[in-house]
């Protein structure tokens, strides 16, 4: 991930947060329009520069079932402390907000689609790894959360806001339709989505491997593949 400049902005997550309560996390979000602000912001900032800037939408699943079972109150709780798992694994770039409800975003500057995956990933886990504590005393309970990701980037998938919510919208939906708890690529995208189907151990050996032979991964998958079919030829249908 490309380092800030010296000449930048502090990052937007950290302006603007002496106001909000330090126990709060969802109070110190930028929340609907001013988080879509923010994001564009970000967008306008990296393309001005040549950057790709990444734009993810996180949802938390089944959150209208661990309302109805918790309480507004907890519930609410169990969003606090999604926002603090999000933050714990995002970088001081990044800008996370809240659009609605539930529904959290994060546009990543100078990242582009492929890393913006490996990102999520890690983000997607640290939320999943362990139940989360809501409520006090007698009706604190413990309940296992875990979010799905659509993401989409400039400018391959666009080059304003707009463009990066529809596609990000798309990918999150696709991600909640195949059971959830994974990430989400806008529906044009031929890049396989590696990092829900390996765990992130082989990734790390992947890349490494890739950039010790000085190509791209996809093409060692590819290889993979081939002698995959290869060493089970007989089995295969006939085309």
């Amino acid at each position: 991930m490309a380092r800030a400049r010296s000449t930048r902005r502090a990052p937007a997550r950290a302006r603007g947060k002496k106001a909000a309560a330090p126990d709060d996390p969802l109070a110190q979000l930028p929340h609907a329009a001013a988080a879509r602000a923010r994001w564009a912001e970000a967008l306008a900032d990296a393309l001005a520069q040549g950057e790709p800037c990444t734009l993810a939408l996180v949802d938390v699943d089944g959150f209208a079932g661990h309302v109805e079972q918790l309480g507004v109150e907890r519930a609410r709780a169990l969003l606090a402390e999604v926002a603090r798992r999000l933050e714990g694994r995002l970088s001081d770039r990044a800008h996370l907000g809240r659009l609605a409800g539930d529904l959290f975003g994060v546009a990543l500057p100078g990242v582009d689609l492929e890393p913006a995956l490996g990102v999520l990933e890690l983000v997607r886990e640290a939320v999943a790894r362990t139940a989360a504590a809501v409520g006090r005393g007698p009706a604190r309970r413990k309940v296992a959360v875990t979010v799905s990701a659509g993401l989409a980037a400039a400018p391959r998938d666009g080059g304003d806001l707009a463009a990066l919510l529809e596609q990000a919208r798309g990918a999150l939906w696709r991600a909640k339709t195949l059971g959830g708890n994974r990430l989400g690529l806008p529906a044009r995208e031929r890049m396989v989505l590696k990092t829900s189907y390996y765990p992130q151990g082989q990734l790390e050996q992947l890349k490494r491997l890739a950039q010790r032979r000085g190509i791209a991964e996809a093409v060692l998958l590819r290889e993979a593949l081939d002698d995959l079919f290869l060493k089970h030829k007989d089995q295969l249908p006939s085309t």
